[in-house]
């Protein structure tokens, strides 16, 4: 679920060539407060002023930084696609009064709320005229809504329906990962005789590895996967803090032999290799963890390692 508003301002881009078309000035809905019609675009012209905008079924994905369309030339105006004139824009339904069939004041407009496949889940409110649990939700689901009041009229609910409703927050239900496919030393079967069919996609991403791990992020939204990118996933760094528990333990080990230590010995320094900092961060959250727990007496020192030619940290970080 989100805002209309949040989509303001981003930069659309044809997943084709690269090139950006456009940014997002507003947002095209029916008169029906259905679905997502477009995204406007401006006016082009000294005098008819032709609408621009990208019609909805040629937007691939509303990521989190951009918008994806699926080409650089979806780009009509109003001469092309007449129909566009009898869309509502986000920004005319902003202000528009709320009230009951009865004539009571709700509120009004405050923003279009969306759910992820684009159609429109309710209203905001910006400001509120009653008491009770629309007054702490502040707003109204499309269920609730009997009359949109079209170009210019008046919104109506069914304040009955609209008072059940809280919050909307919908918390992003983790995908259960696939079972790793086991090391081919461990099978009788030669690796080439495995059904393929249910393996996931592997898609080459065109750019850097900035732009690939971008696009990940995009694409998690997008599609509601779960995204467990190193550098952006916190759970990562706690599976890689147990490194931490073993080097203190199998050096505990390894130096007293005999007998059950009050604790574990640490290492005077540990060297990481460095990527994007995945490891040495839960490195240092292990050795911190333990050391909190009293179960080791200091923290040893960590070096960071990176080869030049790969070295985003050091140059970038420490060179700014």
């Amino acid at each position: 679920m989100r805002k209309g508003k949040e989509l303001i301002g981003k930069p659309i881009y044809g997943v084709t060539d690269g090139r950006q078309i456009g940014s997002v000035r507003d947002l095209f809905v029916d008169l029906e407060l259905e679905l997502l019609q477009g995204i406007f675009l401006g006016r082009e012209g000294l005098i008819s002023r032709k609408v621009q905008f990208v019609a909805s079924e040629n937007i691939a994905v509303f990521g989190i930084d951009a918008v994806l369309a699926t080409g650089s030339d979806v780009v009509s105006d109003n001469s092309q696609v007449p129909k566009v004139d009898m869309w509502l824009r986000r920004d005319t339904l902003t202000g528009r009064e709320v009230e009951t069939a009865g004539g009571t004041k709700v509120g009004t407009v405050g923003d279009l709320l969306f759910d992820e496949g684009a159609a429109v889940a309710g209203v905001t409110l910006a400001r509120v005229h009653v008491a009770g649990p629309i007054a702490e939700s502040k707003q109204v689901l499309r269920s609730a809504i009997t009359d949109t009041g079209g170009r210019e009229g008046v919104m109506v609910i069914d304040l009955a329906i609209a008072e059940g409703v809280t919050p909307v927050e919908e918390p992003a239900e983790p995908i259960e990962s696939e079972p790793a496919e086991p090391a081919r030393d461990d099978l009788d079967i030669p690796f080439d005789d495995f059904d393929r069919s249910d393996w996931p996609k592997l898609f080459l991403v065109e750019g850097s590895y900035d732009d690939a791990f971008d696009l990940t992020l995009e694409a998690a939204e997008a599609f509601g996967w779960y995204c467990r990118n190193t550098g952006y996933n916190p759970f990562t760094a706690e599976g890689k803090k147990t490194a931490a528990f073993e080097i203190c333990e199998q050096l505990t080990m390894k130096l007293e032999p005999t007998g059950v230590p009050d604790r574990w010995l640490a290492p005077d320094a540990v060297f990481v290799s460095v990527g994007d900092g995945n490891i040495i961060s839960g490195l240092h959250k292990g050795f911190k963890d333990l050391k909190a727990l009293g179960w080791i007496e200091r923290m040893p020192r960590l070096y960071g390692i990176q080869s030049t030619g790969s070295a985003a940290i050091s140059a970038l970080a420490w060179s700014a």
